[in-house]
């Protein structure tokens, strides 16, 4: 088992030790997807030709080792997708595009919901069910497994795993993605209403197109109102999946917003 790790941790350092400035952006993804790749090729041919110790060696490679190298090649693949949205397109459609990845991610883990929490809660006693390659009974829902042809170098979920990290790592990236504003005054004003109805406001309006002309960032918006009203968000990312993961009342505080106005129109003609 330990040179299948040798070799993850090799791709680890040197994707760790890829400079951040002496490539532009896109082009440093690039090279980390090659990496990734050259990686995978370099198991798959690993695996073919020898043969586990024993099914604890099998199980904790298909959980732990191929998961974590597939994971960079989703997360670096998306990224430089988003990367190339940034250098051609509008702000707004590159803000879409990250908005329908996070939503796909979200929707695979909801759809493989069972799995996710016995994965997240470090359960092992249906490993050889999950990450042996004998097993065959459990299919995950809604994931596109590279290689799942390759019987030999494919489990039932391995690539679940893969992308719950995968999703993880992306919104760590956007989290830490550095915004334009810098100097927004501060306040004694505070937000009083929950981290979950400001992020509803400010998609409103991001969507709507009334700040810079629909220019403004999510993230720079975001960072306005923090500081604005003395508030810390937090995910933003997720609580926007939270927001369109509801099955009724999507728009709650907007509909509160409309309705609050509509009564103080009303008592101030009385």
């Amino acid at each position: 088992m330990n040179h299948y790790t040798i070799v993850a941790d090799k791709l680890q350092l040197d994707l760790d030790a890829l400079p951040l400035t002496d490539y532009h952006p896109s082009k440093r993804t690039e090279i980390a997807i090659q990496l990734v790749s050259n990686t995978i090729v370099q198991l798959r041919e690993m695996v073919h030709t020898n043969e586990f110790r024993n099914l604890e060696c099998e199980v904790q490679f298909f959980k732990a080792v191929k998961p974590q190298v597939f994971a960079y090649l989703i997360f670096y693949t998306t990224l430089l997708d988003i990367e190339l949205k940034d250098m051609i397109c509008a702000k707004e459609e590159q803000n879409k595009y990250i908005q329908e990845r996070l939503f796909s991610f979200q929707k695979l883990l909801h759809d493989n919901l069972p799995f996710v929490r016995y994965y997240k809660s470090g359960a092992d006693h249906l490993d050889e069910l999950y990450f042996s390659r004998g097993s065959v009974s459990i299919r995950p829902i809604g994931v596109c497994c590279l290689g799942i042809a390759d019987k030999k170098f494919a489990t039932s979920h391995d690539q679940v795993v893969a992308n719950i990290l995968a999703h993880e790592m992306l919104l760590e990236h956007l989290e830490k993605k550095p915004s334009k504003q810098n100097n927004v005054p501060s306040s004694n004003l505070y937000w009083s209403e929950s981290k979950v109805a400001l992020v509803e406001l400010i998609y409103a309006l991001e969507s709507s197109g009334a700040i810079s002309n629909g220019k403004a960032d999510i993230k720079e918006l975001c960072e306005i109102f923090e500081k604005l009203f003395n508030f810390e968000l937090g995910h933003i990312y997720r609580i926007f999946l939270s927001i369109k993961m509801r099955k009724t009342e999507r728009t709650r505080f907007m509909d509160k917003l409309v309705s609050d106005l509509n009564k103080r129109l009303e008592d101030s003609e009385e």
